[in-house]
Parts: C-alpha cells; structure tokens; sequence
C-alpha cells in the first residue's frame, strides 16, 4: 500500500496518482512519515487565476453597470410618470381621478398663515384690514421720531414728534429720575411706548398733549404715589374722566390713580391698571365685567376689594402680593377666577358672596398650569352667602 504525501490516504501500490486528491504518488514510505509539502505556487494556481478572471470581468462591465435597470424604474421614468398625473386632468376640467393617480400619492397642503388671517373673498381676492391714522400707506416710509427729554428740579419734560421708539426710554438712566413727581408729554408727541414711565416711585402728576393717540401697557406699572393724570380737553382719543386714563368711546380703564373714581362707562379693568399703587380699598361700579391680568397687582397697602354686580372674570395674578387684604365682595355674577388671582393675599379675614354655597361651587377655577390654582388660602377663608361687605 502506498501513503498519499498530500491527503494521507492508503492506495494501491499499482496507481500513479491519488484517486482521492489527483496528486502524483511519490513510492512507498512509511506510514506516518510526514510528506514534503508541493510548492506553494503549484498549490494556489487555481484560486490566482480566479481572482485574475473576477477582476478583469469588472473592468469589463463596470461602463455597463449604469445602464442596467435589474428590474426596478430609473428616476428620470418616475418623475416623468409623476410629472404626467399632477397635470393630467379629465376632459371636463376636473382634476384626473384616483385612478389615474396609480401609485402616485400626493399630500394635501396646509394653508398659509395668510390665508387663515385674511380668508379668500368671493372673487378670490384676498381681504386685508383697513388703515389706521397711526399707519402710513405702504408706499411710504416713517419718519423716525425725535423726541427730546430733559429733567429741571422735578419735572420731567418731553417734547418732539411722532411716536416714541419701543423701550428707548434714556431718561430712566438719570441721576435726577428718581426725584421727579411731575411728568409732562408736549404737544407733537403722539405715541408713549409700552413701560415709558414705570417704575418712579415719586411719580405724582402726568400731563399728556392733545395730539397723543397712541398709549402702551403698563405706563405707570409701580408708580406708587401717582394722584392725578391729565389729558388735553383737544383730545380726539383719550379722556381723563374719574381722574384715570380712558379711550374717549369708554370700555376700558388704561390707567389708574390714587384717586380715581371709576366712571360707569368703564366695563373692563386694562391689565397693570393700578399695580403697584398704594391703594388702600378698591369698589367697581356695577358696569365693571373684567378685572384683567395684574390690575391690582402688588397694591401693598390695599385692605378691602368689592366687586360690582356684573363682575364675572378675576383675571391672574390680578391681586398678586396684596398682603394686607382682609375682606373681599364678590357678586353672584362671578363666572372664574383665574390662576393666582389672590396669591400671596395672606388669608383674606372674610368673603362676602352675594350667591349661596351651591352657587359658589359654580365658580370656575382656572387648574390649566398644573394641579394647583394657588387661590386656596381664598377659599379657605371665612365665607358669608348671600350676604355684602358691611359698609
């Protein structure tokens, strides 16, 4: 028997070649000798001229690589095919079918912001709100305002034209600001800027000029001592009726005073409308339906709130920080009170409520931030049904 020197297998002493790995037979050795290896580069002849094979066939098929589709549609076809549908329309005029469609889907646009502002008029056109006296056609450009400020002694005064730019208020940085109590607005100033005199903790008298038609929130947000506001009898927009600020159709009361007396044609408190100002006790005429965001916000020194008999909203935080608040009247006509609208009030004494106890759990309370509303101290207080504030 011989030893294959390749495989290890016995054959037959009369074959030349290995019937089980096709290698020439070197003679009969003996059993568990070990072979001598065959080159290495007899051995990977095969798998070096497949490799050649493989390479050669790329090179050869790489040009053609890009044109092969292997089943599946170029890009150019399926834009070509979604360019057909989107445009394609039936013989009536109508838009093709979801049949024609295929495979193609299409979303639906949202509308433009626009278009939810101004909706579309019946020829199409689109409808835009009319201009005011205070915005120039738009072919025109505004001149900027020039407004000149100085302080003597304890007056501040303001003079120029046009309206004051937004939150530029340079006299806030004088050393003098916080001395002055009188505060005048001249003649050609027609707009004051949001915030434009908050904060003067002297403040006590404001003049404003016949040609303001414009006023910005919180004005007067922390003037505490404020007493009197004036407004030019010329005025075409604003009045100082019940010593307050005032749109001259009534509505809404902008601006209070120490010494304001609501007027019957205010129905809406304006938010930041007396905060900060030392009031000591605050009655709503009857017409009064909204006390808004913060009106009464940090009135330190208020002690009794009553509400007319219309009142039917408490807006938030609207007697934030009234510490020394003990007794409030509110008219069965209460429909909520928003969230914090008697925070920080600590413990009002008693609640006078016009209404019974079932009609009190008809009050809504605003839970939207969260699981508290923070007017439980309120509600904890000392409650009297169907009865008012002594007088």
């Amino acid at each position: 028997m011989k030893v294959c020197p390749f495989c290890h297998a016995e054959i037959e002493d009369s074959c030349r070649f290995c019937v089980y790995c096709m290698h020439s037979l070197n003679p009969k050795r003996t059993v568990g000798a070990r072979p001598k290896r065959p080159p290495l580069f007899s051995v990977n002849v095969p798998l070096f001229s497949a490799v050649v094979f493989a390479v050669v066939l790329g090179f050869l098929l790489a040009p053609l690589l890009p044109k092969m589709t292997l089943g599946f549609p170029r890009t150019e076809e399926i834009s070509a095919k979604t360019e057909g549908v989107s445009t394609k329309t039936e013989e009536n005029g109508a838009p093709a079918s979801s049949e024609t469609i295929g495979e193609v889907l299409a979303t639906k646009e949202e509308p433009s912001q626009t278009e939810e502002l101004f909706p579309k008029t019946e020829e199409g056109t689109v409808e835009t709100l009319p201009a005011t006296e205070e915005s120039p056609p738009a072919t025109e450009e505004s001149p900027p305002a020039k407004i000149e400020w100085s302080v003597s002694g304890t007056v501040l005064t303001l003079s120029g034209k046009g309206k004051m730019p937004d939150f530029d208020h340079p006299w806030k940085y004088d050393p003098m600001i916080e001395s002055v109590t009188e505060i005048i607005v001249s003649e050609g100033i027609t707009g004051i800027s949001e915030g434009a005199f908050s904060g003067l903790d002297s403040l006590k008298a404001v003049s404003l000029p016949a040609s303001l038609k414009f006023a910005g929130g919180r004005l007067f947000d922390q003037c505490r001592v404020l007493e009197t506001i004036t407004v030019a009898k010329e005025n075409p927009y604003f009045c100082d009726d019940g010593n307050c600020l005032i749109p001259k159709d009534g509505g809404i009361l902008l601006e209070g005073t120490l010494h304001t007396v609501i007027p019957n044609t205010v129905t809406q408190i304006a938010p930041y409308a007396f905060s900060g100002r030392n009031l000591i006790a605050v009655q709503l005429p009857d017409s009064v339906a909204l006390v808004g965001e913060r009106a009464f916000f940090d009135c330190e020194k208020l002690v009794s709130f009553r509400g007319g008999n219309s009142l039917r909203y408490i807006g938030s935080c609207a007697f934030k920080n009234c510490f020394e608040m003990k007794t409030v009247e509110i008219p069965r006509s209460l429909e909520e009170i928003a969230s914090s609208a008697f925070y920080m009030c600590f413990v009002p004494g008693e609640v006078y409520y016009q209404g019974s106890e079932a009609d009190r759990q008809g009050i809504r309370r605003d839970f939207s931030g969260g699981p508290y509303d923070f007017n439980e101290d309120f509600f904890a207080a000392v409650w009297h049904y169907k009865s008012a504030m002594p007088r």
